[in-house]
């Protein structure tokens, strides 16, 4: 069996929150996102040189992306996105200016 690399992790991690678009347009979060998916292939090169097992690096690396190293556990933080996304869909904008203290 072989295992998805930091890399596949990340691009679908971007697909499956719905960011993979977005993630090219915006310069600040294009800039962040890049940031954090080096920072992953790097601890997977680390990881590899530490000659841990490859089911052990992926289990590793989804949980940096997920919270948890299941896919089950992506599932449940993927669900818990997609909640906050409605909520903020539904919450009126002088709500959210005044919760966070800004307005994009």
């Amino acid at each position: 069996m072989t295992h998805p690399s930091a890399r596949a992790l990340w691009q679908e991690y971007l697909i499956r929150i719905g960011a993979d678009d977005m993630y090219r347009r915006e310069p600040v979060f294009y800039a962040q996102w890049n940031f954090l998916r080096e920072t992953l292939e790097r601890i997977e090169v680390v990881l590899q040189d530490e000659h841990l097992p490859p089911d052990q690096v992926e289990r590793i690396l989804r949980s940096i992306l997920y919270g948890g190293p299941s896919k089950s556990d992506a599932e449940r933080r993927l669900e818990t996105i997609q909640q906050m996304k409605d909520l903020a869909a539904r919450t009126p904008e002088p709500l959210l200016r005044e919760r966070l203290g800004r307005w994009p």
